[in-house]
């Protein structure tokens, strides 16, 4: 069997929330910076009792709160078997090609490690990066 992927943005709330699972302040994108770029994981730790009132006021001084998600997802060519979202993240639409060029590259590797022996290949060419070419 064969998989494609299909990549875009969307509209999100601009909200922050607090994980509890993993003690961390989602939401975020990246730290307002000139000029600002948008990260894989902008979460952060909130921490101990004593220094989480100040961590929390220092996250809204100092980062971006997303406003959108980027969506990668994957398409298995078959007819029974749904688009699967395989990596989801906050931004507001500011990264770099060379960001998403890195982010496609930890995809196809794990995709190549993990999913290709149940799945088959990807086929077909994204905008930034060819997913069918062999990665070291």
């Amino acid at each position: 069997m064969l998989c494609e992927t299909a990549e875009d943005e969307t509209a999100i709330q601009s909200i922050i929330q607090w994980d509890e699972a993993s003690d961390k302040l989602v939401g975020f994108c990246g730290f307002k910076s000139a000029p600002h770029e948008c990260l894989s994981d902008a979460s952060l730790l909130v921490g101990d009792q004593d220094s989480s009132y100040q961590t929390l006021v220092d996250a809204f001084d100092e980062r971006q709160v997303a406003s959108l998600a980027r969506v990668i997802m994957l398409n298995p060519l078959h007819m029974l078997l749904p688009a699967i979202p395989i990596y989801m993240v906050p931004t507001c639409n500011r990264f770099t090609a060379e960001s998403v060029s890195q982010n496609w590259s930890d995809i196809n590797k794990l995709y190549n490690k993990h999913i290709l022996p149940v799945l088959g290949p990807l086929i077909g060419k994204e905008s930034y990066i060819n997913l069918t070419a062999p990665v070291d």
